[in-house]
């Protein structure tokens, strides 16, 4: 998930976006109510979370 735009160079980083921040956070409160959500079939002793890194120098990893 792109949070922010690409910067300028090759190692420039953009600012975030209002699109990306929405997502992110819409990410983060679905997550949380499903972990807070009751009843005896609902994802029963089951915790979901996520993992948030920078992917910014993604493309430099990239393997044609």
């Amino acid at each position: 998930m792109q949070v922010s735009e690409r910067g300028t160079g090759i190692f420039g980083c953009g600012l975030p976006t209002q699109e990306g921040v929405v997502k992110y956070e819409a990410m983060r409160w679905m997550l949380s109510m499903l972990n807070t959500r009751t009843g005896p079939n609902f994802l029963p002793d089951i915790s979901i979370g996520k993992s948030a890194t920078s992917d910014i120098f993604a493309h430099l990893y990239l393997i044609p």
